[in-house]
């Protein structure tokens, strides 16, 4: 009987739609694997639950497009699954363009797959073929990277930090206080003031 690897999809939440696709089409084939379609992430650190799955799967599924070529969230998903590929050499990565980018050089050494203009299924049978345990993939030179920090419970914090949407948490043994942030769209702005147009 064939037996799978446990995959983790990493994807930018842009490509939502296709990384839900390829999820089902996986799982119909019997892969046991997990994709983050609600936005886990906690602050500027991988959520808990998001780093609980990437050290439980042995198969890492990158899908490659403009938006997570982009995405902090990717790059910090695809730091942490290096750093357990060091660990562990059993662990494999596997790349799948799912949008027009240019393949990383570093990946040229990975079997990557291309899903461009191909149908789902299609894609899915290829991806399932290369999550076959005992299956060689070809190994990559990992790129020397730093690992995310470790993140502990949090620590009592006061109430009017709280209030304003701070939050506490402790990072490789070092408690820090994590401001609030809100997004703000791209584009050019103005910082500070202009002293000609202020009034006397």
């Amino acid at each position: 009987m064939v037996t799978y690897r446990r995959a983790f999809i990493s994807h930018s939440h842009s490509d939502n739609v296709i990384g839900g696709q390829i999820h089902a089409a996986l799982v119909r084939r019997g892969v046991e694997a997990w994709i983050d379609l609600h936005d886990l992430q906690d602050g500027h650190f991988l959520g808990q639950e998001i780093q609980d799955e990437l050290r439980a799967r042995d198969a890492f599924i990158l899908l490659l497009s403009p938006a997570s070529e982009a995405s902090f969230w990717v790059r910090l998903e695809t730091q942490a699954y290096f750093g357990l590929m060091a660990q562990d050499q059993q662990r494999i990565m596997i790349p799948v363009r799912v949008a027009s980018c240019p393949i990383p050089p570093f990946m040229n050494a990975l079997k990557w797959i291309d899903a461009i203009g191909r149908p789902t299924e299609e894609v899915a049978d290829e991806i399932a073929r290369a999550l076959v345990r005992g299956a060689t993939p070809p190994r990559v030179t990992l790129p020397e990277v730093t690992a995310p920090p470790v993140v502990g419970p949090a620590f009592p914090l006061l109430a009017s930090l709280r209030q304003l949407g701070f939050q506490a948490r402790r990072s490789n043994g070092v408690e820090v206080i994590i401001p609030p942030t809100v997004f703000v769209p791209a584009g050019e702005f103005l910082m500070g003031s202009n002293k000609a147009q202020d009034p006397e």
